[in-house]
C-alpha cells in the first residue's frame, strides 16, 4: 500500500508485509521505518495481515492510523505511536475470531470516526477517536473485509466489500449500512458472482457507486440496486484497489497483473447530475495540455504527453466518426468509433501527423495541435454532436 502526503507530495509512505511501513523523503532519497510497536513492558503481541491497512487522516495530514489486531494512532507522521484499541480481533462472534485487520477508514465527515474491519468479517466502530469500540458485525459473513467506504453525505452510512477467496468463496459480497453498521443490506444486486475487492462513492454524487471486482469495474447510479460494467475494454483482471483523484476527478483502478487504469469521471456525474441520462450527449471535455517541447530540436518530451478524454453517451450502438476541428473548420484529427450504447470514451494524445523517417537525427515523428480553441464532433447514423475543446501550452517540464 502506499500513500502520498496530500500537500507535500515529496512525503511517501509505503508498506511492505505483514504490518511493516515506511517514510519517504523523495527529494532527499531517503526512508525511514515507522511501524508501530509496542513495548515488552506492556505485554501486548501484534499481529498482522500480509497487507495491514494504514492510512492518512482526510482531516490532518500528519495523523496516521495503524491496523493489525491493534489500532495505533500517530499525530507526527508515525514518529510515535499511540494504542488507541483492544484486540480486535477477539470477536464475539465465535465465527468470527480473527487474525487481525483488513480494512480501516475514517469519516470524511467526523474526525476520529473509525471503522475497522478484520479477516473475518469482524466490524468494529469508534465514534470517540478510539476511546470506546463498538462492534458491528451481526448480518455480515464470515470474510475478510477488504474495503470500508464511509459516506461523505450521511454520517450513519457506510459500505464495504468481502472477499471470501481465503475460504474457496468465488461469490460477490458488498453490504451498505445506513446505521453505523448496526444492520446491514446486501447491495450486489445483478453484479457478476465473483470477488468484489473494493467500493468507492462518487466525491459528487451519491447515488453514484463504484466497485472493483474479480475481472473489472462496475458502476451503480441507484447506490447498488443495480450495476453496469465500466469499460468493457479494460483487461480482465482482478481490481485490488479503487481510487479517486479528485482535482482532475479521475478514477484509478489498480489491477494484479495489469497495470493501473484510469478513466474521467466529469462526463459520468454531469450525466447523472439530474437523473439518467434521456438522450445522445457529447460532454465537454477538460482542458487538454500539450507535451513540453525541448528548446533545442523543438521536439515534444515524450514523458509529458497526456491524452484528453472525449466522452459521448448514446442511447443505441452507432458507428460514428469522432472528430476534432479548429477555428477554420478544418479537420486536425478523427476516428471511427462503434459506439456502443451507453458512455463512450475516446483518449486523444493531441498527435495531428504521424511520420517515419530512415533519415539520420529525424526528431518530427510527431506532429501535435497547435494550442488555441477547437470543436469535438461525433457524428454518424444520424447522430451530430458537438462540444467546444481547449488546448493550452504547458508551462513546466515537469508533469
Amino acid at each position: 500500500m502506499t500513500a502520498i502526503d496530500p500537500v507535500d507530495p515529496n512525503t511517501v509512505y509505503f508498506s511492505s508485509q505483514n504490518g511493516a511501513i515506511r517514510r519517504k523523503d523523495v527529494r532527499a532519497n531517503r526512508s525511514v521505518g515507522i511501524m508501530p510497536r509496542p513495548s515488552k513492558e506492556s505485554g501486548i503481541k501484534t499481529a498482522h495481515n500480509f497487507i495491514a491497512p494504514y492510512i492518512l487522516s482526510p482531516h490532518d495530514r500528519f495523523t496516521l492510523y495503524h491496523a493489525g489486531n491493534y489500532v495505533f494512532k500517530s499525530v507526527n507522521r508515525g514518529d510515535a505511536w499511540t494504542l488507541i484499541s483492544p484486540d480486535l480481533a477477539r470477536s464475539a462472534d465465535p465465527g468470527k475470531l480473527s487474525t487481525a485487520a483488513g480494512a480501516i477508514a475514517e469519516s470524511r465527515l467526523a474526525p476520529g470516526f473509525l471503522y475497522v474491519g478484520t479477516d473475518k468479517g469482524a466490524l468494529w466502530v469508534t465514534k470517540n477517536d478510539g476511546r470506546d469500540w463498538t462492534e458491528r458485525s451481526a448480518g455480515l459473513p464470515d470474510r475478510y473485509i477488504r474495503s470500508i467506504c464511509p459516506s461523505r453525505f450521511v454520517l450513519s452510512r457506510v459500505y464495504l466489500t468481502l472477499s471470501g477467496l481465503n475460504d474457496d468463496d468465488f461469490g460477490v459480497h458488498i453490504f451498505a449500512s445506513e446505521d453505523f453498521g448496526a444492520s446491514w443490506t446486501p447491495i450486489a444486486g445483478n453484479l457478476p458472482d465473483e470477488v468484489a475487492y473494493g467500493i468507492l462513492e462518487d466525491p459528487t454524487n451519491p447515488e453514484i457507486l463504484y466497485a472493483g471486482l474479480y475481472r473489472g469495474v462496475y458502476i451503480s447510479a441507484d447506490r447498488g440496486r443495480s450495476w453496469s460494467h465500466l469499460g468493457p475494454e479494460m483487461p480482465g483482471a482482478a481490481v485490488s484497489r479503487l481510487v479517486i483523484q479528485e482535482r482532475e476527478m479521475d478514477l484509478l483502478a489498480g489491477t494484479y497483473g495489469r497495470g493501473i487504469c484510469k478513466m474521467n469521471l466529469r462526463p459520468v456525474q454531469a450525466a447523472f447530475r439530474s437523473g439518467p441520462p434521456q438522450g445522445d450527449r457529447l460532454f465537454d471535455p477538460p482542458p487538454a495540455r500539450l507535451p513540453w517541447i525541448n528548446d533545442t530540436h523543438r521536439d515534444p518530451r515524450l514523458s509529458t504527453v497526456e491524452k484528453v478524454p472525449l466522452t459521448f453517451f448514446l442511447k443505441r450502438d452507432a458507428a460514428v466518426t469522432l472528430a476534432v476541428r479548429d477555428r477554420t473548420g478544418k479537420t486536425v484529427w478523427s476516428t471511427p468509433v462503434a459506439g456502443r450504447a451507453g458512455f463512450n470514451q475516446v483518449l486523444w494524445d493531441l498527435v495531428t501527423i504521424r511520420a517515419d523517417s530512415p533519415q539520420p537525427y529525424f526528431t518530427a515523428y510527431l506532429t501535435f495541435a497547435r494550442a488555441g480553441a477547437y470543436e469535438v464532433s461525433v457524428s454518424g447514423e444520424g447522430i451530430d454532436l458537438k462540444a467546444p475543446l481547449t488546448i493550452v501550452p504547458r508551462t513546466s517540464p515537469e508533469r
